[in-house]
């Protein structure tokens, strides 16, 4: 007896169990009999007409082959669809995971940003030195700079303040750019 005829529901002097029997010719699943009846062969003495339809291969077993395809079949669809699913919400909560973390990172950019400074402490005032405090300057704060040395004319004085003054061909170009466009018809269409 082989694992087939075994899954089946054979047994080894050919008789079924009893589960449903299968008309040998066909395939047709026949309603269970009762014990010690013996399979039903269809002959055509049987009144079948040769070369007339047999039984619809809906009513027939399925075989061992169909039902290992249906199996993985089933299988790679569950496990595509569990790899789909799976991937879909991990990446949902990585993003809410690094918008969390974008936000604390903001958090503490901003709290760092507006923290206040210790202070510095108590700052002296430096000492003027002693001939100085004696002695009376006369050259304070409120005195005039000194005078440049003759020949030699300070920066910008005599000269207007502003934009140096445009060439003849500078303000030609700026005459020229400044004009409007004026766009002339095709003659035959518009």
């Amino acid at each position: 007896m082989s694992i087939l005829d075994w899954l089946r529901g054979r047994r080894a002097d050919g008789e079924t169990g009893t589960g449903p029997v299968l008309d040998a010719d066909t395939g047709e699943v026949l309603q269970h009999r009762p014990e010690g009846a013996r399979p039903r062969r269809s002959d055509p003495a049987d009144g079948a007409v040769a070369g007339e339809r047999t039984i619809p291969s809906v009513s027939r077993e399925r075989s061992i082959h169909a039902r290992v395809n249906n199996a993985l079949a089933i299988g790679t669809l569950v496990l595509l669809g569990g790899g789909f699913l799976t991937w879909y919400y991990v990446s949902q909560f990585a993003k809410v995971e690094e918008a969390r973390s974008a936000a604390q990172k903001a958090t503490e950019a901003r709290i760092a940003g507006d923290s206040r400074v210790p202070p510095l402490g108590r700052i002296d005032p430096p000492r003027p030195a002693a001939s100085a405090a004696s002695a009376p300057r006369d050259d304070g704060l409120l005195a005039a700079p000194p005078l440049p040395p003759p020949g030699v004319q300070p920066v910008g004085a005599g000269m207007p303040q502003g934009q140096p003054a445009k060439t003849p061909e500078q303000l030609a170009l700026e005459r020229k750019l400044g004009q409007p466009v004026l766009l002339r018809g095709q003659p035959g269409g518009q």
